[in-house]
């Protein structure tokens, strides 16, 4: 499951109510659970939203139980410059610019993740080429490729994702009053307070309205396969069909009876993710918003002090 589509549905779920009756909100994007390929696919769509739920719960109290360190971390500071900057990852958090290249990162680290063994099996077999032919040895190229490979994309990554925060702006500007070592410290604090206030404030809200949109598709994805696997049997029925696309016909028979008995288990789960959902986004929030509080008056408490 994609970032993006994870956004869409819940732009169009939340603009939905607010759109008069004889307009359409644009664009009309329909739902994909008439569709085979989508149905087969659909019970690894719930258990994944409900795996990404509880990520999100882990990945902010993940980061701000490191709250209480950020001012141990760093060594005579402007604290007043401190202040702003804990400040402005916040707001940053939950900025439009933040949070579309917040989607494009995840959307690169999702796709690096998938891919990274096949890109790099292909890079180090035309790495291993050139080498063999101009230097007539065979030397194996793969894990130094791997390795710089997966830095300089999630380097890359990262400086993009910080060029959408006031927050590093300000740590730019400052950067020599800071000094090398409170600089990298709070870069670091900026990008994990940024995170905790998106992952709060949108992902949560987004996660939400997935799972809504999800569960309004159970019964169509149902209809969906138990007609693909209908029609599956009559392509079989056929007169003249060869061995071979029979085998795959029954494979893929196979594939959406199994899709269904894990839709089975894979609802209920859900159901309950949902209607307990609000609550825990409300519990959610007071988490972060609690710990910032605690981090922000301990920063401002040594700025005083000064």
């Amino acid at each position: 499951m994609t970032i993006r589509v994870t956004i869409l549905w819940a732009v169009l779920i939340g603009a939905g109510p607010l759109a008069c009756a004889s307009q359409k909100v644009e664009p009309q994007v329909a739902s994909s659970a008439a569709q085979t390929h989508y149905a087969v696919e659909y019970p690894d769509h719930l258990q994944s939203m409900a795996n990404d739920y509880v990520n999100t719960e882990g990945d902010v109290r993940r980061i701000t139980t490191d709250f209480p360190k950020y001012p141990g971390q760093l060594k005579d500071p402007p604290w007043p410059l401190v202040v702003t900057i804990v400040n402005r990852a916040d707001e940053a958090g939950r900025s439009a610019s933040y949070v579309e290249a917040r989607r494009d990162f995840e959307a690169t680290q999702s796709f690096f993740a998938q891919e990274r063994e096949e890109i790099t099996r292909k890079m180090a077999g035309s790495a291993q080429y050139v080498i063999k032919k101009k230097e007539e040895c065979d030397v194996d190229v793969s894990g130094a490729i791997s390795s710089s490979f997966k830095d300089a994309v999630q380097k890359q990554s990262e400086k993009r994702l910080r060029a959408h925060s006031d927050a590093y702006t300000l740590i730019e500007r400052y950067r020599e009053s800071l000094g090398k070592a409170n600089a990298a410290a709070l870069e670091k604090q900026a990008d994990d307070i940024s995170e905790a206030s998106y992952v709060t404030f949108i992902r949560a809200a987004e996660l939400k309205a997935r799972t809504t949109a999800l569960l309004q598709e159970a019964a169509q994805v149902q209809k969906t396969l138990d007609q693909s696997i209908a029609d599956e049997r009559t392509f079989q029925a056929e007169a003249g069909r060869a061995a071979g696309d029979k085998k795959a016909s029954a494979d893929r028979v196979a594939k959406m009876e199994d899709a269904k008995v894990r839709i089975e288990r894979a609802v209920p789960p859900l159901q309950s993710l949902e209607k307990e959902i609000d609550q825990r986004n409300t519990a959610l929030k007071k988490e972060y918003g609690d710990a910032l509080e605690t981090l922000r008056k301990a920063v401002e408490a040594k700025a005083t002090s000064k």
